[in-house]
């Protein structure tokens, strides 16, 4: 049975490139794509020359996470939902900012990356970078939005995905 990985965001690498490689080395997985989406292999440029962002005191972290449009506004609006969040909020940016690349052999399979138009965390030439990881040609979609497209694009999503499974 073919398998399509999917990683958004901070899973897009931090796992990618550590899981996938033990699960299709172990022979167990037949992968037939990976999916990546908005997340370039390295820190981006902008952002090494920004304070951490998972060490800013509470009410700069918020408004940070809140400006990449990702907690709605119902959860915004309950002090304790916040404080439930945000230790969770802070490990997934302390992954992906203390997370360093480690180059390893590519797959032999293709990688397609989804990306958001008005991502700020991701430009398009960063995501180039993802040719590294593969011998076959990666192909980038993009969609209109920013860091969580996704939500106002799962039907497409799901065609996307359903055409690759049947390739």
């Amino acid at each position: 049975m073919p398998l399509i990985y999917v990683g958004w965001a901070t899973t897009g690498i931090v796992a990618h490139l550590p899981l996938s490689s033990k699960w299709w080395a172990s022979g167990r997985i037949d992968p037939h794509e990976i999916q990546r989406s908005c997340r370039p292999l390295t820190r981006p440029t902008w952002l090494r020359n920004q304070q951490a962002r998972y060490k800013l005191p509470k009410a700069e972290f918020i408004n940070c996470v809140k400006s990449l449009g990702g907690i709605p506004r119902e959860i915004l609006e309950e002090p304790e939902l916040i404080d439930f969040i945000e230790p969770i909020l802070r490990y997934d940016f302390q992954a992906l900012e203390t997370y360093v690349y480690h180059r390893a052999a590519p797959f032999d399979i293709p990688i397609t990356i989804l990306h958001g138009l008005s991502d700020i965390e991701a430009a398009y030439q960063d995501l180039l970078a993802w040719q590294q990881e593969t011998r076959q040609p990666i192909e980038i979609k993009r969609f209109q939005g920013g860091h969580f497209f996704i939500f106002d694009h799962l039907a497409e999503l799901g065609q996307l995905f359903n055409q690759i499974l049947i390739r």
